[in-house]
């Protein structure tokens, strides 16, 4: 997935794919200089989903300085008035392009939706804390801030590499009132795999204590307070899977241990309008947002292309028609660029690229949203669920001694495996008769508007982010440093 680049990053702040979770300290000389003229977070408990749509800016509309300005400021003034509410006194330093592009942008990749989800959540419930972002340039750190960190700017780096490459361009958000120096780590190398593998550096922070030091404008950063941001469930870490953040628990017979931040469109479908499915063309959706998916091999690719031609002139299906959006983009999976030209899909009327909101109008008017393996474990058909669109989820691989254990399939979207009919339907790859079938059976028997399937709800990302803000990180680093040894143990990120 490809996000919209920005200059400099904001304190929402995720490094190089890291949350940091650091403790704010109160400085009373700062809050006359970041009191905003008008801002405010909620303050009762359960905030309205309804109105958090409108209650985060605009796309396009601000900028991360400006949003930090507030949220700095609606710390100090809690902490003069004494009023802050649990968590409060917190900050999540967010410094990913994803969560920039996601929450300032409206950028709708997965990355972005996760992140605009944990977002909402840090802000609007009283047990989320604060989120920061927007680290100031390196060279001209203002030692009138509150809160700094160090941060780097990221590129993806999707095109035969390994999880991610991040370039070193160093800058600053400060956090004031600890003794001592050290310098600040300059790079990082991302790694096909997640457990105790230890990131290589291009220099190295020393650092004998888990805490945040400051002296003399130099931050220190320690591992324990460091957290990888991993979609789909990979990345490095100097600790164990804990410190990388996943936004879906593992397929079955995964025993990995990642800590589990998921993410919900409830709020995003709720400001969808209904659409009644008698009042839905006999339409489906062929999901696929690059051209290319539609000629990978078998192993990823579901169907036949003739598929959907057969299917639109199949007397069962009473004149079903297909509808799609998808481009090509050399810049997307370069590895998975087929040598060939990409001839038109007979019977699908091919949108290109739409932006976000008119795809979620034409999956409120669709009668099925119809998977072809790619793209894994996408957001989409959680929103589908959500406007009554149910979800055809391919098959790719099975027990060859027994295909309905389900415990082995690689499905398209794993996560959906336990919902059946009239919500999910789930079809063995290349097998016609059951995708006519499941086709036939969704437009005969629609399923109701709202199905959030379980720990997708907006309660549930609250929970999370709140049951990992609260857990005594440092502890837990403690408890692996015992295990490993200290001479063998490097605290600094």
């Amino acid at each position: 997935m490809r996000w919209p680049s920005r200059p400099s990053l904001p304190i929402l702040a995720l490094v190089t794919t890291a949350i940091l979770l650091l403790t704010a300290y109160h400085h009373p000389e700062t809050a006359s200089l970041l009191l905003p003229s008008s801002f405010s977070l909620p303050s009762q408990p359960e905030y309205p989903i309804e109105v958090w749509p409108a209650a985060f800016p605009a796309p396009h509309t601000m900028e991360a300085d400006e949003w930090n300005g507030h949220v700095l400021a609606d710390l100090e003034h809690c902490k003069r008035e004494g009023n802050c509410r649990p968590n409060q006194e917190k900050v999540v330093l967010l410094a990913s392009e994803q969560v920039l592009g996601g929450f300032l942008d409206a950028w709708k990749g997965g990355e972005g939706v996760w992140a605009v989800s944990i977002v909402s959540a840090d802000h609007l419930s009283v047990r989320q804390p604060s989120s920061l972002a927007r680290p100031k340039p390196f060279t001209s750190w203002d030692i009138r801030s509150s809160c700094v960190s160090m941060a780097q700017k990221s590129r993806a780096g999707w095109a035969g590499q390994s999880e991610r490459s991040v370039s070193t361009e160093p800058s600053l958000i400060a956090l004031r009132g600890a003794p001592e120096v050290v310098p600040p780590c300059t790079g990082y190398q991302g790694g096909p795999y997640a457990g105790r593998q230890r990131m290589s550096r291009q220099s190295r922070c020393k650092a004998d204590m888990p805490h945040i030091a400051m002296a003399d404008g130099e931050p220190k950063l320690t591992i324990h307070i460091s957290f990888n941001y991993g979609f789909f469930r990979n990345g490095n870490t100097d600790l164990d899977q804990r410190w990388i953040l996943s936004a879906e628990p593992g397929a079955p017979k995964d025993l990995s241990t990642f800590t589990v931040l998921p993410y919900s469109q409830e709020a995003e479908c709720k400001a969808i309008e209904y659409i009644p499915h008698s009042e839905r063309p006999r339409k489906a959706w062929m999901f696929a947002k690059q051209a290319t998916y539609l000629y990978l091999p078998d192993r990823y690719f579901a169907w036949n292309r003739s598929y959907f031609d057969l299917s639109a002139h199949d007397a069962r299906l009473g004149g079903m028609t297909w509808k799609g959006a998808y481009q090509i983009n050399d810049g997307y999976f370069r590895d998975r660029i087929v040598d060939e030209p990409l001839a038109a899909i007979p019977a699908v009327e091919n949108m290109g690229e739409i932006g976000g909101e008119a795809f979620a109008q034409e999956l409120a008017n669709s009668r099925m949203l119809v998977g072809i393996g790619e793209p894994f474990l996408s957001p989409s058909p959680y929103l589908a669920l959500c406007l009554g669109t149910p979800f055809l989820n391919p098959i790719l691989d099975w027990h060859p001694d027994d295909q309905f254990d389900k415990d082995w399939w690689l499905t398209q979207h794993y996560v959906l495996q336990d919902l059946g009919p009239p919500y999910v339907y789930h079809v063995f790859a290349h097998d016609y008769k059951s995708f006519v079938k499941s086709i036939e059976a969704a437009l005969d028997n629609p399923p109701p508007r709202g199905k959030i399937p379980p720990g997708h709800d907006e309660a549930a990302v609250r929970e999370a982010v709140a049951g990992w803000v609260e857990t005594d990180w440092e502890a837990e680093a403690r408890g692996i440093r015992e295990q490993v040894g200290d001479d063998q143990f490097d605290w600094a990120m």
